[in-house]
């Protein structure tokens, strides 16, 4: 029973729609396919539409229509910058898919063969030494932001994920902490911008607010900065209240509780 129960694979929720997997996004639900495996059509960056097996999103094995391909195997990046990586010449090697290799030189003087498709996609901004720097290639304070477990830098992870998520860039979070000088926006306590995970009693994280509204672009979700924290914070205790009317009635109820008006005006007879 024990083997059983360890040979069990854990199920991968399926994606939703608006969802996004490398350059494609998720606009509508397809109809099974002749084998009976669940599909999606999808909208490629490039504006092209495709129908993409759901085991192929979540596997990461489809992530755009076939043009970042065409990119890799066809695009000319001599002279470009990637991160600490210039490319100066194209590699007479090729990876296994027929993508193109280019001769990079990092701003350390090492000299590497790096494939096209890791330059493009970010994976590879440098041999190795950018570990070892203060700076990111994005121009970020190590010191300040910090690394994952990974080595990489925490600032450019917040910028894609809130690029990803709420179409927003990390400069544009950092200007509307800003704006509202550095504080939670409802209840005014110092928030920063630095501190990792929220834990136990660190209600000074800044957490990004957004209404739950899919008929609203994402950018347009946005609401401000609010104090977090997993057991404390106004982030966590607004959760998924997005309708102003009903925050006003229950700010009434717990002002002037019905059942305290009632028991005031009841004669308590000993």
């Amino acid at each position: 029973m024990e083997s059983v129960t360890k040979s069990k694979r854990r199920k991968r929720k399926p994606p939703v729609i608006g969802a996004v997997f490398g350059r494609l996004r998720i606009v509508a639900k397809a109809p099974k396919q002749s084998n009976g495996r669940a599909a999606w059509y999808c909208k490629c960056m490039c504006g092209n539409d495709i129908v993409v097996l759901q085991q192929s999103l979540l596997s990461r094995a489809t992530t755009s229509c076939g043009c970042f391909h065409k990119e890799c195997t066809t695009d000319d990046l001599l002279g470009k910058k990637f991160g600490f990586w210039t490319v100066t010449d194209v590699s007479s090697k090729r990876d296994k898919n027929g993508s193109l290799r280019w001769i990079c030189t990092c701003d350390c003087g090492k000299v590497k063969d790096v494939s096209s498709a890791l330059l493009k996609n970010g994976q590879s901004t440098s041999c190795g030494c950018s570990r070892l720097r203060s700076i990111c290639p994005k121009g970020h304070s190590i010191e300040e932001w910090g690394r994952d477990a990974k080595g990489m830098c925490r600032a450019c992870i917040k910028n894609r994920n809130f690029v990803r998520n709420y179409g927003i860039t990390l400069d544009e979070y950092i200007s509307i902490w800003t704006y509202q000088g550095g504080k939670c926006a409802i209840c005014g306590d110092d928030v920063s911008l630095a501190l990792g995970r929220p834990g136990i009693n660190t209600g000074c994280r800044a957490e990004l607010d957004h209404e739950h509204n899919k008929g609203l672009a994402k950018r347009d979700q946005v609401r401000g900065v609010l104090c977090g924290g997993r057991w404390r914070g106004c982030n966590r205790r607004l959760g998924h209240i997005d309708n102003h009317k009903w925050l006003q009635s229950a700010a009434d109820y717990i002002k002037d509780p019905p059942a305290r008006r009632l028991l005031r005006s009841v004669t308590v007879v000993e």
